[in-house]
């Protein structure tokens, strides 16, 4: 058996306006809402040259959210904190089914965690249950953390989903079967519920059946993002020509979110001839690019031997938010660890396809090439890029700078 969650999210004036209050939620917990406490403990590191960021005291850091909810509630009229919050802390449970005499029970039960924010009820929940051609929906409120429910379903039930009637934030983990999980796939009347299924096969062992569901599935799928979360899966189980015909098939969807995840999974135990070459068409030719920049990484993460002229050649590509230059960076980045590794480590993950007889070595004009985007004129996050390659390297060569600027020669990782 094996477990998985659906996650809904709550909601104020519709989907998008969640996502524009959650983004603005985690703008300000990542700029400001740690508060003057760990605010401080960033500089006391800062002057230690130590880039790991001490948590504050648990006390203190309720204190800081306090105050920093009240300045976003001030400022934007919205409790996005809040919101926030609601969606880390959301209650968890869990769902166990079984079919008896013709009817079907199903026990949904909250899990205790002193983590979580306890859940409200009564919660008026949705149900459906599919069998072999046949898929019905049920509405049952939930009275309390702990609830079984007897249905007339006469069937044996090949999967079970729960979601609540109105988008709330809480999760929703279902025991089931692989067999279950992907008649979840193919017949769930919820794109919710079809991703979920997705992402679930990921945790089976590879299995040529669940490849095949997978890719029947992937054909029928309406909704672009469970499509996405299906190339991952295919990513996942797949091996050998069967990985690279079906990744091939889903490169050439029409939807950005498909064909960049697409590259999402590949690394040097997920590679090949053919994964390569449609990773360099993509880098190279892709009309997205973000799509581009996934190929990038994709090209580095299996050690192709393109790799590194694709990174060099991403670093002087300009797009919008620079995530091509930023791709690069982290190319860089990823092929300098490579060829760092010991030989004998080397040898033992690179693909045979893919691997070049010599060790990859990394030209130190390369990396001053990518460390030049430190420089106070360029964006910060391509800024920030440079500076965790400067810190790559630092790992393996304690006292190198390649032509850092002076302002990133103090940084060190920390221990």
């Amino acid at each position: 058996m094996q477990q998985t969650r659906e996650s809904h999210r709550g909601r104020q004036g519709g989907p998008a306006s969640l996502l524009r209050r959650i983004a603005l939620a985690a703008a300000f917990l990542t700029i400001q809402a740690t508060g003057p406490e760990a605010a401080r403990a960033m500089q006391e590191q800062s002057a230690s040259e130590c880039i790991v960021v001490a948590p504050a005291e648990p006390d203190a850091m309720r204190q800081a959210w306090a105050r920093q909810r009240q300045i976003v509630l001030a400022a934007t009229g919205v409790d996005a904190l809040g919101v926030a919050n609601a969606w880390l802390r959301r209650p968890v449970f869990s769902v166990r089914r079984e079919s008896v005499a013709g009817t079907l029970r199903v026990a949904i039960e909250e899990v205790p965690d002193a983590l979580r924010e306890p859940a409200t009820y009564p919660i008026p929940l949705v149900l459906e249950a599919g069998a072999l051609g046949v898929t019905e929906r049920f509405n049952v409120p939930l009275r309390g953390p702990s609830e079984a429910f007897d249905l007339p379903f006469p069937y044996r039930a090949r999967f079970v989903t729960v979601r609540p009637e109105e988008p709330l934030p809480m999760d929703i983990r279902v025991d089931q079967t692989a067999a279950g999980w992907v008649a979840q796939l193919r017949h769930a009347s919820s794109a919710a519920a079809r991703l979920a299924a997705a992402e679930a096969l990921r945790a089976f062992p590879p299995d040529p059946a669940l490849v095949i569901g997978l890719r029947t599935a992937l054909g029928e799928e309406p909704d672009p993002r469970a499509r996405a979360a299906m190339a991952q899966s295919i990513a996942r189980l797949a091996s050998g020509g069967a990985a690279d015909r079906a990744l091939a098939a889903a490169y050439e969807d029409p939807a950005p979110a498909v064909r960049k995840a697409v590259f999402a999974s590949l690394d040097e135990t997920r590679s090949s001839a053919a994964l390569v070459a449609l990773a360099l068409r993509a880098a190279q030719s892709d009309p997205d690019q973000a799509v581009q920049a996934e190929a990038v990484r994709a090209l580095a993460n299996m050690g192709a031997a393109e790799a590194l002229l694709v990174a060099r050649s991403a670093l002087i590509t300009p797009s919008q938010g620079e995530i091509i230059r930023i791709a690069g960076l982290h190319a860089l980045g990823t092929l300098y660890a490579y060829a760092q590794a010991p030989a004998d480590d080397a040898a033992e993950t690179a693909s045979a396809e893919t691997a070049s007889e010599a060790p990859l070595e990394i030209p130190a004009e390369a990396l001053t090439e990518g460390l030049q985007f430190w420089a106070p004129d360029w964006p910060l996050p391509l800024r920030n890029a440079a500076r965790r390659l400067f810190l790559r390297i630092r790992q393996y060569e304690p006292t190198a700078t390649y032509g850092a600027p002076a302002s990133l020669h103090a940084l060190r990782p920390c221990p």
